[in-house]
């Protein structure tokens, strides 16, 4: 759900293609920034030297950054991104970081959202969980089937302000329903860039087997 936003015209093909840009976005100390400076690892730029990134509070603040920081690179998650682009003309989303993430790891998938189940609930209720997931796994399916009636149902219930900026965004959400071995193999190897970056922004330690619900 990470895009990178480009007001410029620049050529930006690839990560690389940041090297000696101001970067502006938010998630100062969370996954934001680990997920941002390893993907610039990977593609050679050193985060301390080769660009400058500068954090904002919330996602809200994005929009305004042209204003008075035309040249800057914003990496703003959906539907933000979206806004921002509306809003400028001559923007462009430039890069999906879904995408570049896979370039370089290719055993693990970028996730942005999770659903998680507390083990006494599911021992004391495990098919209220399973008719949950499969609740869920529709809900994603018709979101992805259906963004104009999606978008609709994002207004009605407050989740995006307007219905037609949560259609223009769904489409770039990668919105997805994994579970079992494939959820167990794609998100441990993302969990396990956020605990070199920092051990605690995953408790401590690397999951165990009982973290994993098999679906």
């Amino acid at each position: 759900m990470l895009n990178v936003l480009d007001n410029t015209g620049a050529a930006i093909n690839s990560i690389a293609d940041l090297k000696g840009r101001k970067i502006v976005t938010t998630g100062q100390g969370s996954n934001p920034e680990f997920v941002i400076n390893h993907l610039l690892k990977q593609n050679g730029i050193d985060p301390e030297k080769d660009v400058t990134i500068e954090f904002k509070a919330e996602g809200s603040e994005l929009p305004a950054v042209w204003a008075t920081d035309p040249e800057a690179i914003i990496i703003a998650p959906q539907p933000v991104a979206t806004a921002i682009k509306g809003k400028y003309e001559n923007s462009k989303i430039v890069l999906d970081l879904t995408n570049e993430w896979k370039k370089t790891n290719a055993d693990s998938e970028l996730m942005m959202g999770c659903v998680i189940v507390r083990a006494e609930f599911l021992e004391a209720h495990p098919a209220t969980v399973k008719q949950f997931l499969a609740a869920y796994e529709k809900s994603v399916n018709n979101a992805v089937s259906d963004p104009e009636n999606t978008g609709i149902l994002c207004e009605k219930y407050g989740i995006v302000a307007a219905a037609k900026m949560a259609q223009a965004a769904i489409p770039a959400c990668n919105l997805c329903f994994i579970t079992g071995d494939e959820m167990k193999q794609k998100l441990t190897g993302y969990l396990q860039v956020l605990f070199d970056a920092d051990p605690t922004s995953v408790g401590g330690k690397m999951p165990d087997d009982g973290f994993w619900y098999a679906a």
